[in-house]
């Protein structure tokens, strides 16, 4: 199966679905899978997770200014609120190939298709 999405579209869905991700990580304790790979994407992450203490999520991002033979994780921790999550807003990113991710994220969250491609217009 095939989608169409136009850019404005990818947008606009996928700050709603953000947000919904956002409101099920502080009624349900814990945070979906397709919200992980979402902040995977944005921050280039290694791994993420959530503190149901403090009510963050917490992303593992590689500092590569670092010399290093091991891996050095920067954590960054991000509160979520109901409302204000900037931070997630301004990670998003425009080039085709993210674009194209956002749409498969959308497909699967509101139409269930997992292997649907997707053809940004």
């Amino acid at each position: 199966m095939t989608t169409y999405f136009n850019k404005s579209e990818i947008k606009s869905s996928v700050k709603t679905i953000a947000s919904d991700y956002l409101k099920d990580c502080l009624h349900c304790d814990m945070i979906s899978e397709d919200f992980v790979d979402l902040l995977k994407h944005n921050f280039s992450a290694k791994f993420v997770s959530f503190n149901n203490q403090n009510k963050q999520i917490e992303i593992g991002v590689e500092d590569t200014q670092i010399p290093s033979h091991y891996p050095v994780i920067n954590v960054l921790s991000f509160p979520i609120t109901e409302e204000d999550n900037l931070w997630l807003e301004k990670s998003f990113k425009n080039q085709m190939n993210d674009l194209i991710f956002y749409g498969n994220l959308i497909n699967r969250k509101k139409y269930n298709h997992k292997n649907a491609e997707v053809i940004v217009i």
